[in-house]
């Protein structure tokens, strides 16, 4: 029937040669490990806690400048808001007075005229005349009238 043919017998097969490995670490980390990343997870919140304090001395010092600006342009403000009125009123009553101070600086100019007029020996005759009704002698009064009125004065007949 079937013919047998020989088969080779197997042969146990060999391990592969190791390399050499690194000896295995374990995943848990030493007692020298957990102390190291310890003292480097304390320090790192000391650092941590120390920038905070510094930011939050930072704002308080802000808010405190802030707040102190603050009042100072409030009181600004109101001592401006008290002064702007009286300086209107102020400027007011300059102008007031600078117009009064025209006007007699006018008067006095006047004035010192007819006083300088009044002392002055070439015009005594003339400012006497003006003061009283008295004239020179030598001098004629002079009346204008108006044509065709009667005014009293008989002209001279030709």
């Amino acid at each position: 029937m079937y013919a047998t043919t020989a088969t080779p017998a197997r042969q146990p097969r060999r391990p592969a040669p190791r390399k050499p490995q690194a000896p295995r670490r374990s995943t848990t980390p030493s007692k020298a490990q957990l102390q190291t990343m310890r003292r480097s997870t304390r320090r790192q919140a000391l650092v941590h806690r120390k920038q905070q304090q510094r930011m939050a001395e930072l704002r308080r010092e802000t808010l405190i400048k802030l707040s102190v600006n603050g009042v100072l342009i409030a009181v600004s403000v109101a001592a401006l808001a008290k002064l702007v009125p009286s300086l209107w009123t102020q400027q007011s009553q300059l102008k007031e007075i600078r117009s009064e101070l025209a006007s007699t600086q006018d008067r006095v100019g006047r004035l010192r005229s007819d006083f300088n007029r009044t002392f002055d020996p070439m015009q005594g005759s003339a400012v006497m005349q003006q003061q009283s009704y008295r004239t020179n002698p030598n001098q004629k009064p002079v009346v204008w009238v108006e044509p065709g009125t009667s005014s009293g004065i008989q002209q001279p007949l030709n």
